[in-house]
C-alpha cells in the first residue's frame, strides 16, 4: 500500500514539477515525507519535509510552511532530537498566532508540550498542553481535546499523579 502511494505521489510530483505548480510540488513533497515517516525512513522523510517547507517559504505560503514545520517537529521529536523539534514547534506557535489559527495553535502547543514531557520537563509540558486545551476549547474541537487530554493524562502519570 505504501509503495503504491509513493508511486502515485512521485507521478504527481513529476507532473507538478513539469507544470511549475510550486504549491502542489510542496504539498506532494510533504505527502511523500509523511509516507516515508510511516515506513520508518526518517532521513528520507526529513529531507522531503524540509524541501516542502523551503518551497512553501519561498512562495510565501505561510500557512503551508507552518504545517510543514509542524510535521518536521513531530519527526524530530520522535527521533529524540528535542532541541530542533522544540525550535520548529516554537516557530509554528508564533506563525499560528499571527494567522489566528486556533486549530493549528492547539496542535503546535500540544506537540511542544509532549516534547517537553519526553525531555522530563513535565510541569512545562503540562502548562503548554493546558494552553493547547484552551485553544481547542475556543473552537470546540473534540479531536484536539481528546488528544490533549490523553497526553495530559500520560504527563500526569509520568510525574506520579
Amino acid at each position: 500500500l505504501y509503495d503504491e502511494s509513493l508511486r502515485h505521489h512521485r507521478l504527481a510530483l513529476s507532473i507538478f514539477t513539469f507544470t511549475n505548480n510550486q504549491e502542489r510540488v510542496a504539498t506532494t513533497l510533504n505527502n511523500i515525507g509523511s509516507v516515508h515517516h510511516k515506513l520508518g525512513n526518517y532521513d528520507s522523510a526529513f529531507r522531503y519535509m524540509e524541501k516542502s517547507s523551503n518551497i512553501r517559504e519561498a512562495i510565501g505560503d505561510y500557512y503551508g510552511e507552518s504545517e510543514s514545520l509542524n510535521n518536521l517537529g513531530v519527526m524530530l521529536r520522535n527521533a529524540e532530537r528535542f532541541k530542533e523539534a522544540d525550535e520548529k514547534f516554537t516557530k509554528v506557535i508564533s506563525m499560528r498566532q499571527r494567522l489566528q489559527d486556533h486549530n493549528g495553535l492547539a496542535a503546535a502547543l500540544m506537540n511542544l508540550g509532549v516534547s517537553k514531557v519526553r525531555q522530563g520537563k513535565v510541569q512545562e509540558g503540562i502548562y503548554l498542553m493546558q494552553k493547547a486545551k484552551d485553544e481547542a476549547d475556543a473552537i470546540k474541537s473534540n479531536k484536539w481535546l481528546l488528544q490533549i487530554f490523553t497526553n495530559l493524562k500520560e504527563a500526569e502519570s509520568s510525574r506520579g499523579n
